[in-house]
């Protein structure tokens, strides 16, 4: 498997490992399973949605960004994957092989309405909303490889964007809906590509030897970070929208990894094991500045910013196993927001609710 697929998932494959089977100490008494109708979500802003084995198997969950109101979503015998809300709250996409393989499927964010999107004998995966809700960007799985498909937000007029005959994956939308960036094998090793919502004008954006991969788009899309192999590790770099003025922000022997900017593009947080185990950095737009958030002898990682970017919510195995904590942007004021038994990951903030009149504008 290429190493671009894999190192999205390594943090919470390190997780695992450290929690494994030990015994894990009672700490908390999980709340009891509620259906959406014993649920009032009056706002659908400061939510935060994970993944919870704390009831026997993986299921997805919901809370306020205080920890309050922890509410099981789904509950079914196979493991379900959260993969974010779509872009105005309303809505949860995720992955779930309940119906025999990888499906992609969206419920409310109560719990409700939960419908499969894709139905197919193969795996879909890895789905993420574009602006508006107009669309839905994924990964297919076919003879091997990876595939990245698009469909409407409904699940109607599936169709594959990526057609040659090698890997392709980690698609993701700009900003604006209206570019897709993402990472392909097709001229031999892992590169980053750019390309239309309907898969024309395919354009590659890095040309080296060695693998670049894991790219975001800055929050106005002019800019995109990624990881690169280009140095002999995993170090983060930073170019300009066409490919233009690529630049090394991180230099050490350790991996660096797993960067996004924050919500004002002013600082790029990142996860390193440049202090012995995984911690959480964050560092200026140039490189300078960098420093450790999180400070512990334990396993941090999944770090994602709050829509105003004055918070982060990130997984660590502090407390024993893997729990939600969320602390200031400096690294202050850090809170464990799910103290019960089992390991919790994945969590990801509702985004705010803010319209943008120039993009909506661009769409029409």
């Amino acid at each position: 498997m290429s190493k671009s697929t894999l190192i999205p998932f390594l943090s919470i494959l390190i997780l695992i490992s450290c929690s494994g089977k030990k015994k894990k100490t009672t700490r908390g008494k999980s709340e009891s399973f509620q259906s959406p109708s014993q649920t009032n979500f009056e706002s659908n802003q400061n939510k935060i949605v994970f993944r919870s084995n704390r009831d026997g198997n993986y299921e997805i969950y919901i809370m306020n960004s205080d920890g309050s109101n922890q509410t099981r979503l789904t509950n079914h015998i196979k493991g379900d994957f959260p993969h974010g809300f779509s872009s105005d709250g309303s809505k949860i996409i995720f992955n779930s092989a309940r119906d025999g393989n990888d499906e992609i499927y969206v419920m409310d964010i109560d719990g409700r309405n939960q419908t499969r999107l894709t139905i197919n004998n193969v795996s879909d995966f890895n789905p993420q909303f574009s602006l508006h809700n107009l669309n839905i960007i994924y990964t297919v799985h076919i003879n091997g490889k990876n595939k990245i498909f698009i469909m409407n937000s409904d699940g109607s007029n599936q169709r594959k964007l990526t057609v040659n005959d090698n890997w392709d994956g980690n698609p993701q939308f700009s900003p604006n809906g209206l570019q897709i960036v993402f990472v392909s094998k097709r001229d031999g090793n892992d590169e980053i590509y750019l390309m239309g919502l309907d898969g024309n004008n395919q354009k590659r954006l890095t040309n080296n030897y060695a693998s670049d991969f894991i790219p975001q788009f800055s929050p106005d899309g002019s800019q995109i970070v990624f990881v690169s192999r280009r140095d002999g590790n995993d170090e983060i770099y930073l170019m300009d929208l066409g490919g233009n003025n690529q630049k090394r922000l991180t230099n050490n022997y350790a991996s660096d990894f797993i960067p996004q900017f924050s919500p004002d593009g002013s600082q790029i947080m990142f996860v390193s094991d440049r202090d012995s185990n995984y911690e959480i950095y964050i560092m200026n737009l140039d490189g300078k500045v960098q420093r450790n958030l999180t400070k512990n002898m334990k396993w941090d990682g999944l770090p994602q910013f709050s829509p105003d970017g004055s918070k982060i919510v990130y997984v660590s195995s502090m407390d024993g196993v893997g729990d939600i904590y969320i602390m200031d942007i400096d690294g202050n004021q850090k809170v464990n927001l799910t103290k019960f038994d089992g390991d919790d990951d994945r969590p990801q903030f509702s985004p705010t609710i803010l319209t943008h009149p120039d993009i909506i504008s661009s769409l029409n």
